[in-house]
């Protein structure tokens, strides 16, 4: 193999390395949730800069780019009627690149789609 083509290929891959340790490394901004989240099962989720509102409950949550995209941590258990404390934490898997199609997650045990309305 010429020494251009290799040179070329290595050059290509620490691109591409560079792009991807990157983006594993980058915290999301946490304005790319904000908005609503609904269910038939459960109170709506309202995501605000950090801060969710759930039922009578409020905690904070952490995103972070996870292998298989935009998730979002909350300290507590998720139940039917807000955010109980436990030792645990709850997890909100993102639809989407920017969860522009809601999120999953377990309630009481179960899992939920939550879909964004606004």
């Amino acid at each position: 193999m010429p020494i251009r083509k290799v040179i070329l290929l290595i050059a290509i891959l620490m691109v591409l390395s560079i792009y991807f340790v990157g983006r594993l490394f980058r915290q999301p901004d946490k304005q790319l949730v904000n908005g609503s989240y609904a269910n038939s099962c459960c109170s709506p989720i309202t995501m605000q800069d950090g801060q969710l509102a759930y039922g009578e409950s409020h905690a904070t949550y952490r995103l972070t780019w996870m292998k298989f995209g935009l998730t979002a941590f909350v300290p507590g258990d998720m139940t039917a009627n807000g955010v109980t404390k436990s030792n645990s934490e709850s997890t909100f898997i993102f639809e989407g690149p920017d969860g522009e199609h809601g999120f999953r997650t377990v309630v009481s045990g179960r899992e939920y789609k939550f879909e964004r309305v606004k």
